[in-house]
């Protein structure tokens, strides 16, 4: 560890944080009640080991740290006029590549740490108009995005609002806290804020209407984002959602996005859900899919290939302990190569049962002929109820006859996994698993990991 410290000097200053936390954990004496304030600390710790086909083993050892603090009433008055959320994240790499590989490939930065939301809400004029200054998540029809601004809404009246929201996008990691976030040789399956040259801060401006009662909800949505990495390349796109409750047994929704680089629309779904009754749902969906262009994206987009697909889906409850599950899909493609294909499809059925002792067991079977082969996957889980979770199990077996180009995949994959979950009262869970991997065009792969998870309310 010593030699950790010398190649990283930066590590005694940052391992404080989370120190700290961990710290205050420890000494408080337990929940504390209190109508003003809540405050979280969730602590992960994780460690697992890859074991390659050349028999190198390279282990991996982090601690994330995550503090959560809000206050709910700032005036103290019981209105909530004023109100304040903010949450912290320290990750502390303890692993092999820590030391030997530069830091920017590590999976995680050296003792990271992040602030993942902080912002301040006042409500007016009787709750009527809502402000939001700070780092924020703005979620509707054209997605999400997490940007340093405010934003502003207005309660015209009953269920129409009226809001604008303006800032700087914010380039984080949002991947899940777990193993499963990572590929089998340990690094990092997604982007990280400070490894992407392109990933430069883009100025985001937007607005809308919302609407919701009677049994009916829509929105539209108008939001720009301002480019400065391409000379100014702006990116304007127009979403649109409806969702319509036609009787107690019938629901329809339909969303859009236009895109006015492009002028065409990149995207339109439509659903329609009939419960027929307590027991038996179905549904069938459409979607029609458009390439366009991202100003943030230094790969060519324009090689995708528009879609047009069509999805049935329907779920049939016999008994309380057997359920089945069925989905069928139609996909049509427009342009690509010879060998892409035209059309494909695909289809999936799943049985779930009970045989015992609160054991829930699932055999699903997957069959896709889309883009240049076809893919046949079947798999089968079993888990205890949630309450003493002592035992999961996985198999899966797939069988693969593809090509792409010159690249040809044929033969049969499987990967077995067990994994338990040991409950700590109420404030812990401890979880650790095995998994083994092999195909014909990978070597195998074996590993084991733990995460503990600790909550507190304080």
């Amino acid at each position: 560890m010593a030699r950790n410290v010398e190649k990283h000097p930066q590590r005694r200053h940052w391992l404080f944080p989370p120190l700290l936390v961990a710290l205050c954990v420890a000494v408080l004496p337990g929940p504390v009640e209190g109508g003003e304030y809540d405050l979280n600390v969730q602590t992960i710790g994780q460690a697992f080991a890859v074991l390659r086909s050349d028999g190198e083993t390279t282990p991996h050892r982090r601690m994330t740290q995550i503090l959560r603090l809000a206050g709910l009433d700032l005036t103290g008055d019981g209105s909530s006029f004023l109100s304040f959320q903010t949450a912290l994240r320290f990750d502390t790499d303890f692993g092999a590549l820590d030391s030997d590989s530069p830091v920017v490939q590590t999976a995680h930065r050296q003792n990271q740490v992040d602030l993942l939301y902080a912002f301040l809400t006042a409500r007016l004029f009787h709750r009527r108009l809502v402000l939001k200054v700070g780092r924020q998540i703005e979620s509707d029809s054209l997605g999400w995005v997490d940007f340093d601004g405010a934003r502003i809404s207005y309660r015209i009246w009953e269920g129409l609002k009226v809001q604008l929201h303006a800032g700087l996008e914010v380039k984080e990691d949002q991947g899940l806290l777990d193993t499963s976030a990572y590929d089998l040789d340990g690094t990092a399956s997604t982007q990280v804020k400070g490894q992407n040259d392109y990933a430069e801060p883009s100025g985001v401006l937007g607005g809308g209407l919302s609407y919701g009662g009677h049994g009916a909800s829509a929105e539209v949505v108008l939001r720009e984002q301002l480019r400065d990495v391409y000379d100014g390349v702006e990116s304007m796109r127009l979403g649109a959602a409806y969702r319509q409750q036609l009787t107690h047994w019938v629901t329809t929704e339909v969303t859009s996005v236009y895109d006015f680089y492009g002028s065409q629309f990149a995207g339109l779904e439509g659903e329609v859900t009939a419960h027929l009754d307590a027991d038996l749902s179905a549904s069938v969906g459409a979607q029609r899919r458009r390439p366009v262009f991202d100003a943030d994206s230094i790969f060519n987009v324009f090689d995708l290939r528009a879609r047009d697909s069509l999805t049935l889906r329907t779920s049939w409850q016999l008994s309380p302990d057997l359920q089945l599950q069925a989905r069928a899909a139609m996909n049509w493609y427009e342009g690509g190569s010879e060998d892409d294909g035209d059309s494909g499809g695909g289809g999936q059925l799943s049985v779930r049962w009970r045989p015992g002792l609160g054991i829930w067991t699932r055999l699903s079977h997957r069959t896709d002929v889309d883009q240049g082969g076809r893919r046949h996957w079947t798999g089968l889980s079993a888990n205890t109820p949630e309450y003493y979770r002592l035992a999961k199990f996985g198999l899966g077996v797939a069988h693969l006859d593809f090509a792409r180009s010159t690249t040809a995949f044929a033969g049969t994959a499987f990967s077995v996994r067990a994994d338990t979950d040991l409950r700590l009262g109420f404030w812990g869970l401890l979880n650790a698993a095995a998994e083994f991997r092999h195909s014909p065009y990978t070597d195998q792969d074996f590993r084991l990991f733990a995460t503990l998870n600790l909550e507190f309310d304080l």
